[in-house]
């Protein structure tokens, strides 16, 4: 998405306009949306309090409580109802543990799609996306006034610039 918001800025007319208004959505994909803002909205609580992720976020350079930075710790989900749980497990939510997390926005601003940096020191594996394709930009859709794009490898790389360009970065 954010490729294709870089070419329509520079006016390529091979380009869709990724900004043309969504139609109607399907029963599932706001079933997706509602999950996805329940998991992001219950790891902003327990980035509140859990110390280890806020210092790996502090080490990194980062203001979690600007930037909208979440933590999944290892009981996440556990208090769930049945229903809930075997949603989030469908997409991929699980494997999101020990993870600071990012919420990746559709141009409404819904949450549509999660990515998880595990700040374990010892895992081999440290970026988690969520199975079924990339959705949605971090930190927010930029506006129709947005001048510069800047496109990084990995979210908390995203995150990482836009604490040195401040707020107003898209």
């Amino acid at each position: 998405e954010a490729i294709l918001k870089a070419q329509s800025m520079l006016g390529s007319a091979d380009v869709k306009d990724p900004l043309v208004k969504i139609k109607a959505r399907q029963a599932d994909e706001l079933a997706r949306i509602a999950v996805l803002t329940k998991f992001y909205q219950k790891s902003l609580e327990q980035m509140a309090k859990t110390e280890k992720a806020q210092v790996y976020a502090q080490d990194r350079g980062l203001a979690w409580q600007d930037l909208g930075i979440g933590y999944a710790g290892y009981e996440m989900g556990r208090s769930w109802n049945g229903v809930l749980k075997k949603q989030a497990e469908d997409l991929g939510l699980s494997k999101l543990k020990n993870c600071l997390i990012f919420a990746m926005r559709n141009e409404l601003g819904q949450v549509v799609s999660i990515y998880g940096r595990s700040i374990a020191k010892t895992v081999k594996s440290k970026h988690f996306y969520l199975a079924g394709g990339h959705q949605g930009l971090y930190p927010k859709y930029p506006s129709l006034n947005t001048k510069v794009l800047i496109l990084c490898e990995s979210i908390i790389d995203a995150a990482s610039v836009q604490m040195g360009l401040g707020s107003d970065c898209a």
